[in-house]
């Protein structure tokens, strides 16, 4: 467990590396885009293997915890970006804010269940 948690980090680590080579927000926007479609896809594959496991009964409750997972991201990271609200900078803040949770949370699965 140990070994994925570093290997998790070590990736995050890799994308902020990969997309610091953007030569201005358009392009960071799109790099950061792209690894974070990767890291969806990656908690939605683990999502899929949890659900498996679990009977109906159970399955309720970790789909609820996780649509309320969604929700707290996304109004997360709407206002940490409204602090640059109007800036070129906002799009890149939601992008990173999402890769931020969407990171913890991945962890978290891997970690608990």
């Amino acid at each position: 467990m140990n070994m994925l948690i570093l290997m998790l980090t070590l990736q995050l680590v890799t994308v902020s590396r990969q997309c610091d080579n953007a030569q201005n927000t358009v392009e960071l926007e799109d790099c950061l885009r792209r690894e974070l479609d990767s890291l969806n896809l990656e908690i939605r594959e683990r999502v899929s293997e949890i659900e498996e496991r679990f009977p109906s009964r159970k399955r309720v409750l970790f789909d609820r915890a996780q649509r309320t997972w969604s929700l707290y991201r996304d109004l997360q990271c709407e206002s940490e970006a409204a602090q640059f609200e109007g800036g070129s900078i906002a799009g890149v803040s939601t992008l990173r804010c999402h890769m931020r949770i969407a990171d913890a949370r991945l962890t978290e699965l891997n970690e608990v269940y």
